[in-house]
């Protein structure tokens, strides 16, 4: 083992190499402090590396770099908010130092197996861990001791059976189980648990940090709040990465996540809600086949995907709206298929009252009405209120886009449904069906009837009121709205009623 002193230029020769050997574009400097980091634009190595081995050095320096380029070590910043996001959910206090306890390992087996340095990284590793478990008292450094030695014994074909089997389950869950890894960060958290109750004291190397926050420190607030990220690193993440963050989390906690940042909160609620509704919508969608029954008109007012564009050039051999354009009609049951309004404006209550669960089963009805409307092909046009209207989408086909927009939204505010139902009746559709989700806790209901009854002139209106019981709503509203041909459904906050909407919906076909 070498112990010759280093030069400032040896380092960061090397650092390169390693840089250049993952593909990494990445700035090398050193600072005064005895600390060493990476961030997503350069590597920091405090001069006291300039104090250790040649080996020791290259482990700190392919160590640091291994965070940016090993996968799971984190390797990407969606990567690391998934695992803090599961630190969090799993009531643990420090996220970070949960971070950094699974991922140095992963990151030390990356640097071990295959790469030009492993062998000095190997002896570097070594003799850091002799040092550090000369002053370990918390078995945090126990265990990363232990994780470090099994990794140099199994990079060298010899036996790990000096893991207990607490330890040893672990060992598999970080580097043979065969699962996702969120899914073995998830179960590594439930394991190590215990061990962050108490934080323990930072142990150094001759002066450089052993465990510590990587990159700096990212803060939430208390459990009575949403997480918020507050270092400039996450500002990187895309929307890509938010859904592939919900996404995961999804498969991880299909019942209910604790804890997140809202903007995965979003993706969350996306996918979770695509487990339920998907079946109930595929259950509408099970008709029996129609009956080709030859051809029609087709008018503009008509849904697009009807219109036959080969048979009307066939038949007429010009395109003329209203005139020489058809359709084909299918009849089921023996009658002809009612041709339906092809359009969908959906308003939706996103007021203080509605927080909760009605909120949540808001979000979840109405995006199984969007995704029916998609298979529809029918435009979509949505409507969030609370004291003030919000057009979350004009009339689109952008189903995907529309569907991420209800699926964050969040119960805040007053509640005044007017404006909404003005900007309803605002929407550039000639025909089109209304659905309302609410819990009628409005301050404006004179207006607001008035405004109800002039959209039933563009077609089927259906209310859903929610947390509301039949003798608690105004008898005179209701039987009003009723003369207005408008159904209504009265439900309590509890209970779904994303089925009910999707047959209300398949009605109109």
């Amino acid at each position: 083992m070498s112990k010759k002193r280093l030069s400032v230029s040896e380092v960061i020769r090397f650092a390169n190499e390693v840089l250049d050997y993952f593909g990494l574009m990445l700035r090398v400097r050193f600072q005064e402090g005895r600390g060493y980091r990476m961030n997503w634009k350069e590597i920091v190595i405090s001069k006291r590396v300039l104090e250790q081995s040649e080996e020791v050095m290259k482990y700190f320096v392919a160590h640091e770099i291994g965070h940016r380029a090993i996968p799971n070590a984190p390797g990407t910043e969606a990567t690391r908010m998934i695992i803090r996001h599961i630190a969090w959910n799993e009531g643990m206090r420090n996220a970070d130092l949960f971070l950094n306890v699974i991922c140095d390992p992963v990151n030390n087996m990356g640097n071990l197996k295959g790469k030009p340095w492993s062998q000095d990284y190997a002896e570097g590793l070594r003799e850091i861990i002799e040092g550090v478990k000369k002053k370990a008292d918390h078995p945090i450094y126990d265990w990363l001791v232990k994780m470090g030695k099994a990794s140099l014994a199994e990079v060298q074909g010899e036996s790990i059976d000096f893991l207990n089997a607490f330890e040893h389950e672990c060992y598999v869950l970080l580097f043979h189980d065969p699962r996702d890894w969120a899914e073995r960060c998830r179960d590594l958290a439930r394991k190590l648990k215990h061990l962050f109750d108490e934080r323990p004291k930072r142990i150094d190397y001759r002066g450089i940090p052993f465990v510590k926050p990587i990159p700096p420190c990212i803060g939430r607030t208390e459990h009575s709040g949403p997480v918020k990220y507050v270092d400039s690193d996450v500002e990187r993440a895309t929307e890509k990465d938010f859904e592939e963050i919900g996404k995961a989390l999804a498969r991880l906690y299909p019942k209910r996540l604790k804890l997140a940042d809202p903007r995965v909160l979003k993706y969350y609620r996306k996918w979770t809600i695509y487990s339920r509704i998907i079946p109930l919508v595929n259950s509408i969608n099970r008709t029996p086949r129609e009956k080709f029954g030859g051809y029609g008109g087709w008018k503009i007012n008509m849904p697009l995907r009807e219109f036959d564009v080969k048979a009307s050039m066939s038949k007429y051999g010009v395109i003329i709206p209203n005139v020489t354009t058809i359709r084909k009609v299918y009849k089921k049951g023996g009658e002809e298929r009612k041709s339906r309004s092809g359009a969908l404006v959906l308003i939706i209550d996103k007021s203080g009252s509605m927080c909760g669960s009605k909120i949540e089963k808001a979000i979840e009805a109405s995006v199984a009405l969007v995704e029916q409307a998609r298979r529809s092909g029918d435009l979509v046009s949505v409507i969030a209120f609370d004291g003030d209207p919000w057009l979350i989408s004009p009339p689109s086909r952008n189903y995907t886009k529309i569907i991420n927009e209800i699926c964050g939204l969040t119960a805040d505010g007053a509640t005044s449904i007017s404006l909404a139902l003005q900007m309803a009746l605002e929407q550039r559709l000639s025909r089109h069906a209304t659905f309302i989700i609410t819990d009628c806790i409005w301050g404006d209901i004179k207006e607001a009837l008035n405004l109800l009854r002039q959209l039933t002139e563009k077609g089927k209106t259906v209310i859903f009121l929610l947390g509301e019981k039949p003798e608690t709503i105004d008898e005179r509203i209701l039987r009003t709205i009723k003369q207005w041909n408008i159904k209504i459904f009265i439900h309590t906050s509890e209970k779904p009623f994303t089925f009910k909407a999707l047959k209300e919906y398949t009605k109109l076909c």
